[in-house]
Formats: structure tokens, C-alpha cells, sequence
């Protein structure tokens, strides 16, 4: 696999539930900046590859189609993430990702381990 994957810790009680979803204990690179994108049923997101940004990915609701492959191949890995999995996907270097949102919405927290530069915006087509 192109991602490497981590297991959410989730605690839950009467109240509801608190998933852990960025640990520095966990991760090799350190988070510099985190967002959170709202997408319809039928955008995509991403479709790019960045040479020095590793990029954190986390569903908090709704299912979408995760489209990767090295920036150098045309051979492509496909599956579908939701928030059921309760996993967080780390994309790293060279590696295109572009998401496909297939349920009515989806909210997706991103962790990134350089801020956005416009200017020096490390992303590739």
C-alpha cells in the first residue's frame, strides 16, 4: 500500500465519544498545520502529488473513493474510506492522492506538515 494507516483510539461514554486522532507519539514528521474540508456527493478533492509535504488524512463522516499512485507510475490503488474505519492515512511524498466523495457529504480533517505557502505551494499535477 502507498499509505501507511493508523488505528483511531476512540473512548466513548453516555456523553458521546473522543477519538485521538493526531498523537506526535505516533507520527514520524511533525503536524505544522491542521484543516478541516467539507465536500458534497460527487467533488473531488485533491487529484496532486507533493515532493516535500506528508499530508494526514482522517474521515469524520462520510464515505469517498481514495485514488493513489506514485507520481512516476500509472499503476493505481483504489479503495473505499469512511468514517467507520477509523483510521487516519498518511500520504507521503510522490504519492498522487485525489478523493472521490460518494456519500451526500463528507467531513475530512487533514493534518500537514508544512503550512500553505502560496507561493511555494509544493503541489503537482
Amino acid at each position: 500500500m502507498l499509505v501507511n494507516t493508523y488505528d483511531v483510539v476512540l473512548h466513548s461514554d453516555k456523553r458521546g465519544w473522543l477519538a485521538e486522532v493526531f498523537r506526535e507519539d505516533i507520527f514520524k514528521n511533525r503536524i505544522a498545520q491542521v484543516y478541516i474540508s467539507y465536500s458534497r456527493k460527487k467533488s473531488v478533492r485533491g487529484g496532486h502529488y507533493h515532493k516535500r509535504k506528508v499530508e494526514w488524512f482522517y474521515i469524520i463522516s462520510g464515505r469517498a473513493r481514495l485514488f493513489l499512485r506514485r507520481y512516476d507510475s500509472v499503476v493505481e490503488e483504489v479503495f473505499e474510506v469512511s468514517d467507520l474505519d477509523r483510521k487516519v492515512l498518511e500520504v507521503p511524498p510522490f504519492v498522487y492522492h485525489k478523493l472521490e466523495i460518494l456519500s451526500n457529504e463528507v467531513f475530512l480533517l487533514v493534518g500537514s506538515s508544512e503550512t500553505y505557502n502560496g507561493n511555494d505551494p509544493d503541489t503537482f499535477d
